[in-house]
């Protein structure tokens, strides 16, 4: 079977436009300020949900891996505007400090409920909910100090 040169070209076109869209889910990082703040925000809804389905360990991973695919792409929101920006935000070198601190936060309150044998100091329970709730309060410092 032989494909025109016209054919071709419309298969190579539509390969390279699946190649380029996100896949379903997934946070795509954005410089536009306004993205990044919905970004934010939508980590800190996302995480409290999982907060409120602690009893539900299963539950509380999804939520919060979906949390921190939206804190990233925030964070590499910032990082691509100071990156690229002539005139950068001077409070995004912060703000990208914080991300990077609760990113962490984030991680390992999910991590201790997705893995508590290694866990010291505290419950399962306890342990991802101050880390949770610190990131929380990490991200809403960067959304009043820096959006």
């Amino acid at each position: 079977m032989t494909h025109s040169r016209r054919d071709l070209l419309r298969i190579g076109l539509t390969a390279a436009l699946f190649l380029l869209l996100p896949a379903e889910g997934k946070a795509e990082f954005n410089r536009n300020p306004v993205i990044i703040r919905q970004q934010l925000e939508q980590s800190i809804r996302l995480q409290k949900m999982a907060l409120e389905r602690l009893g539900n360990p299963a539950e509380f991973v999804r939520l919060t891996w979906s949390a921190y695919e939206q804190l990233r792409a925030a964070h590499e929101g910032v990082e691509a505007t100071l990156g690229h920006s002539k005139y950068p935000n001077p409070m995004f070198k912060l703000a990208s400090t914080k991300l990077q601190k609760a990113r962490e936060s984030l991680l390992w309150g999910r991590d201790a409920l997705k893995n508590p044998q290694g866990l010291i100091g505290g419950t399962p329970e306890a342990v991802a909910t101050e880390r949770i709730q610190e990131s929380v309060r990490i991200i809403q410092l960067v959304l009043v100090t820096t959006f």
